[in-house]
């Protein structure tokens, strides 16, 4: 078959110029891989706010760039308050190679038990040099890092603002899980402060939702008696339960997060976790840039709330003092 000079000329003039541009501009371009983030959490899917703290999670890295579904896929496995179910569910991500894994309190221990390779970025933990996690906060080394939430002098704090609303409080029931090794830390920094400000600490470890009942039932029996209600994950699933009990039996308690007050407590002071789980997207983003978790400095929380449940303490026939009044980040009526 002859081709005309013509149609020669012009056939020959595509090649050249195709030839001209660059490979990527005339290869089909390859679509990029999509990356997987674990999110590992001993609470309950139903817990509104845990919820809260994810969409603080997922819309932070929406923001930096990480959409779900598109060059991201986030899963979230719960492990409902149960420990072996929490192990179950670390052991059960390893297998879908995850290319990073976010673990929330309790579920940093169980990630780290099973990986000593994939990135791990733990969340509102306390204590992580007690805990093993890491050896060094400035440089935690290996495959993790994240986000601590309180230093054990916090529990002086605690006291004070539980004194300060109720004056009449000579003896406090420290209420925490035994699950976490850093109990007896808190009760601690606790006996440290109390001495001197004339109140005595009853130590209110616990393991079981009946325990719970125990110990506030204990407490409810003594005059002059308070409530500290200690960090942890066990703790925070059975908020409900401990709320209706303090209230029931009219007993003044302090709370580490605002969703204790939000939900009737007398008070709460302790950090924003949802500006930790927005800090804990950034570290993801790093990572899946190419940083190594183990050159990320653990941090520290940055952000605390003072929330006060008026109403609550109007149960309890409580004045709240004005000074409290205006250093409340919100007051609930």
């Amino acid at each position: 078959m002859k081709v005309s000079v013509r149609r020669r000329e012009f056939i020959l003039g595509i090649a050249s110029a195709a030839g001209a541009l660059p490979f990527a501009a005339v290869a089909q371009r390859q679509p990029e891989r999509m990356r997987r983030v674990a999110v590992l959490l001993y609470a309950n899917q139903s817990d509104p706010e845990e919820q809260a703290l994810l969409a603080a999670f997922m819309g932070e890295l929406e923001r930096l760039g990480w959409r779900n579904a598109d060059n991201v896929e986030v899963e979230i496995l719960w492990a409902r308050g149960d420990l072996d179910r929490l192990r179950s569910n670390a052991a059960q991500l390893i297998g879908r190679a995850p290319d990073v894994i976010v673990a929330g309190s309790a579920a940093a221990r169980a990630a780290l038990d099973e990986t000593n390779e994939k990135p791990i970025i733990f969340v509102n933990v306390t204590d992580p040099i007690g805990l093993g996690l890491v050896s060094d906060l400035a440089h935690p080394g290996g495959n993790i890092t994240g986000f601590y939430n309180y230093d054990f002098a916090m529990a002086g704090k605690w006291l004070e603002v539980l004194k300060e609303i109720a004056p009449s409080v000579s003896r406090v029931s420290v209420l925490g899980s035994r699950q976490i090794p850093s109990y007896d830390d808190w009760v601690r920094a606790a006996q440290d402060f109390a001495g001197p400000a004339g109140i005595e600490i009853d130590v209110g470890a616990v393991q079981t939702a009946a325990e719970i009942d125990e110990v506030l039932d204990a407490a409810g029996r003594k005059t002059d008696t308070g409530i500290l209600v200690l960090p942890g994950s066990f703790i925070s699933l059975h908020r409900d339960v401990i709320i209706a009990a303090a209230r029931r039996l009219r007993l003044p308690a302090i709370y580490p997060r605002p969703a204790y007050s939000q939900a009737g407590g007398l008070l709460s002071y302790g950090i924003d976790v949802s500006d930790i789980y927005r800090r804990a997207a950034t570290y993801v983003d790093r990572i899946l840039k190419g940083a190594k978790p183990g050159e990320l400095p653990v941090q520290s929380p940055t952000k605390f709330e003072l929330v006060i449940n008026l109403t609550t303490a109007r149960e309890l026939g409580l004045e709240v003092p004005q000074r409290l009044r205006l250093l409340a980040d919100q007051l609930i009526k």
